[in-house]
């Protein structure tokens, strides 16, 4: 609930009142409660407020509704006064209501008992100790005023009122002598239990006798929500409403159905009712109600009904308008509409009231009916009391077809016609139409059609006539009568093989009557021997039959027998063969002749051309057609070769092939295959095994495996050992004063078969004075490999110490090379050799080459550099001068 909700209940919402409980005999009494427990319950009473929603709610169900006082006796701070008695009664009318209805919730013993206890925080409360039936949901009988009753309860609202504030504390203030009660809180009760007298009675906690409510139903939006008799009934429905309420909310709201029992109480059958205005305090404006409850066995004073009293106090008043009744529509009829106006119109009187009141109307004129287009005709009314004329406006619908026929006055006719007839010009072409205000006319039929006159089996069939203007429809029933044969046409002459016998026509066409041909069944007349008519070829037999069912109708046709002939041939079943076998077809077949007999047949069967060898590794099928005399499509049979299989392979050409490490070896490509169809020998590719040992330096022997034909061969690879082909050699190694060179402790070897590996280089011993000072020497050494020992020798140049950082970083002399027990030669600039395949000699030429060689790479590498400047520089001033223009 949105919070301006809360605030405007706490604000305006009415206050509902618990009331105290008795009991009769030996039941418990709520004075067994502790006076702490009662001032709490009480508090609680005080603060109950019903909530605005819950409210409507309730009255939408019960169909309740407030009704305030006339504005000439208004609701005031007396409650004895005329308008409070009036609305009280009032309120006691709208709890008859209430309690007449049987849409209320049933209550158990046992829920009332629990709603007791939770919303007291007691336990006092049983389903044994509580009256039978206080609340089972069924109607209860109506209350009645009684004059004593009244007095208490207005008493009560005048002191309530002039309080300011709702409480029970003084509940038996002004109660008549004769209401007994048996509270001990009170002075007045002297024993005894009014509601107890009732004849429903049968032990137990009674509810009632008071219920209280402060509020304010007279506040425009507030009628019906601040109605007492609503806000009581609210309790009923609480928890069903607000299925997630706290405790502390049932104890505020629902108060164990505290009032909603006294409501429907079938103890009592006479109540009072008292109202009274707030003058001052925080209730200022506001309604406090009061209803007293009571059992008539022992009352005094006067006791009637409610709308009895009602009218002993209704305000005299005139009527000072009348409102005319919303036009009613009605039909177009003969009947004149005097039931559908209204028997009783609104009346508004003097006292700012309104009310219903009888009212007489005129005759409806004889042509209110005449135009059957919609139309208004106005009736006038007299209301007794008021001089004016009340009128009544009538909108008179349009008139409806009450009855669309034919001219005689009926929907149906019989039409019989011949086949092939169409019976349209036997239909009447105007029908007739009553209306609903008593005119007739008469306007044109439209049929529709149909093709089922032309059935030459004659039947019946319905064509629908619709009466125009109108949706209404008559109906032609026509009855179509059977064509006739007129003439039959004999079936087309046939011919039979000799021994077969034919099948006769089963129909023949004929000719109707309406103009119809069909295809009618025949009745041949077969002699007996009619088999036997068909089996020399070179006859006509010829047939006489009549159309069935027309025996007067003669058919009659002509066989002719001819010679059989074959129709089909059943070709032999597959043949499975290996190859190199012989195919071995029967010479014969079996064939089927025209007349419907088996025969054997001569076929000839042509192989020319059909290959029957198969080396493929799978089956492989043929087609073998046969030839058949008198039979042009001949025979085919299918022929499966299985695949001959290889049973050796030999390779061609070498078996041992002899390279040297480093060069692949080219392995033969064919194999002789020998097979096992006894043909001759193939040559098959050989597909050989992955091989890559000829690139062992070590060399060795080897075998290839490989297959050709599924047949396995081999070949014997071998490869020749690698040998040395160069050793880098004449490594310059700087240094500086003092300091030992550091040679180099392995040397590249170059191999025949391409590889490069590091070998050991050992180096003879450097005396210290060799690098003592400035100057140049060499140092000899060798290295070994597979036992053969290649000199070395290093270039050592000593220079003075300078801070670079570089002096003794040894420089290579890649055109040196040695080869074993040679010595070695170096060139000032040695070049290395772009080809490495021999092992360089320690001959001077060989030096020089390598020096001229290096020369003249040098030069190109400066002559390519420069021309690489020179293009740069061009490219950039033509990029300067572009942007220059671009700019």
């Amino acid at each position: 609930m949105p919070a301006f909700m809360r605030s405007l209940r706490s604000v305006v919402g009415p206050v509902g009142c618990a009331r105290r409980p008795e009991a009769e005999g030996n039941a418990m009494s709520l004075d067994s409660l502790t006076a702490e427990r009662k001032e709490s319950r009480m508090g609680g009473w005080k603060k109950k407020m019903v909530g605005v929603l819950a409210a409507v709610a309730t009255v939408a169900t019960m169909g309740l509704t407030a009704v305030t006082a006339n504005a000439a006796d208004e609701v005031g701070t007396d409650a004895a006064a005329k308008g409070n008695v009036y609305q009280a009664l009032e309120y006691l009318q709208d709890l008859n209501t209430l309690r007449a209805s049987t849409n209320r919730r049933p209550l158990t013993l046992q829920q009332i008992a629990d709603a007791k206890n939770t919303d007291n925080n007691t336990t006092v409360y049983t389903a044994s100790n509580v009256a039978s039936n206080p609340a089972d949901g069924s109607a209860v009988p109506a209350l009645k005023v009684n004059s004593d009753m009244m007095t208490w309860a207005q008493a009560r609202a005048n002191e309530l009122a002039k309080q300011g504030s709702i409480s029970h504390d003084d509940m038996y203030n002004g109660k008549p002598d004769w209401y007994k009660c048996n509270n001990s809180s009170f002075a007045q009760c002297t024993g005894g239990l009014n509601l107890a007298e009732s004849s429903e009675f049968k032990g137990g906690y009674v509810f009632g006798p008071e219920a209280l409510a402060i509020g304010y139903p007279d506040m425009a939006g507030y009628e019906n929500s601040h109605n007492p008799v609503n806000s009581w009934y609210s309790e009923l429905d609480y928890e069903i409403k607000n299925p997630n309420a706290s405790a502390s909310d049932l104890r505020k709201w629902r108060q164990g159905y505290g009032h909603y029992l006294t409501e429907v109480s079938p103890l009592a059958d006479i109540a009072g009712f008292g109202v009274a205005k707030v003058t001052s305090g925080q209730w200022k404006g506001a309604t406090i109600s009061v209803l007293e409850i009571g059992n008539s066995k022992t009352a005094e004073g006067k006791t009637q009904s409610v709308e009895d009293a009602l009218k002993e106090y209704a305000p005299k008043k005139t009527i000072t308008s009348v409102d005319n009744p919303a036009a009613i529509d009605v039909d177009s009829s003969t009947t004149k509409p005097t039931a559908q106006l209204p028997a009783k119109v609104t009346a508004h009187y003097s006292d700012n009231t309104s009310g219903n009141v009888d009212v007489t109307w005129d005759v409806i004129p004889d042509s209110w009916n005449a135009d059957r287009d919609a139309h208004t005709v106005t009736v006038e009314g007299t209301v007794d009391g008021y001089e004016k004329k009340v009128t009544a406006t009538l909108n008179v619908a349009d008139a409806t077809i009450t009855s669309a026929t034919l001219d005689n006055g009926k929907t149906e006719l019989d039409v019989t016609t011949p086949s092939g007839t169409d019976p349209a010009k036997q239909l009447p072409a105007k029908g007739k139409i009553v209306w609903s205000n008593g005119d007739e006319t008469t306007p044109a039929i439209t049929w529709t059609t149909s093709e089922q006159y032309k059935d030459r089996n004659g039947g019946t069939y319905d064509l629908t006539g619709t009466i125009a203007g109108t949706t209404a429809t008559v109906t032609a029933h026509v009855t179509v009568k059977a064509a006739t044969i007129e003439s039959v046409e004999n079936p087309a002459d046939r011919s039979t093989t000799e021994g077969v016998v034919p099948a006769l026509p089963e129909s023949a066409k004929v000719t109707w009557s309406n103009g119809d041909s069909s295809n009618e069944l025949v009745v041949w007349n077969e002699p007996e021997n009619f088999k036997d008519l068909f089996n020399k070829a070179g006859e006509t037999v010829t047939m006489n039959g009549e159309i069935k069912g027309h025996s007067d109708k003669k058919v009659r046709v002509k066989i002719a027998v001819t010679a059989a002939t074959i129709e089909s041939v059943t070709a032999p079943k597959d043949v499975t063969i290996n190859a190199g076998d012989k195919l071995g077809l029967h010479d014969t077949v079996t064939a089927k002749l025209s007349n419907g007999n088996d025969s054997q047949v001569s076929v000839q069967w042509k192989t020319d051309g059909v290959d029957f060898s198969n080396r493929t590794g799978k089956d492989k099928t043929v087609t073998v057609k046969g030839e058949i005399a008198g039979y042009t499509p001949g025979v085919d049979v299918k022929v499966t070769i299985r695949s001959a299989k290889a049973t050796s392979a030999t390779v061609k050409g070498d078996t041992t092939i002899t390279v040297d490490s480093g060069k692949k070896p080219e392995l033969p490509k064919e194999a002789t295959v020998t097979w096992n169809d006894g043909g001759k020998d193939s040559a098959e590719t050989i597909t050989w095994d992955a091989f890559d040992k000829w690139q062992n330096r070590d060399g060795g022997e080897f075998t290839v495996n490989g297959k050709a034909a599924g047949q396995a061969v081999s070949v014997t690879v071998k490869v020749n050992a690698a040998t040395v082909k160069l050793v880098e050699n004449g490594v310059d190694i700087p240094t500086t004063v003092g300091k030992a060179p550091q040679l180099p402790k392995t040397v590249k070897v170059h191999w025949s078969n391409g590889d490069v590996t590091d070998e050991p280089a050992v180096w003879n011993t450097v005396p210290a004075d060799s690098y003592a000072k400035a100057g140049s020497f060499s140092v000899e050494g060798k290295t070994t490999v597979k036992g053969a020992d290649y000199a070395l020798k290093a270039n050592v140049t000593v220079r003075e110490a300078s801070n670079g950082g570089n002096e003794n970083k040894p420089t290579p002399n890649p055109g040196a090379s040695t080869k074993p027990g040679s010595t070695t030669t170096t060139s000032p600039n040695p070049t290395p050799s772009p080809n490495k395949t021999q092992v360089a000699t320690n001959t001077a030429t060989n030096a020089s080459k390598q020096g001229s060689q290096l020369s003249r790479t040098g030069a190109a590498i400066g002559g390519i550099v420069a021309v690489v400047v020179i293009l740069a520089a061009i490219a950039g001033l033509v990029f300067y001068m572009k942007s220059k223009r671009t700019h």
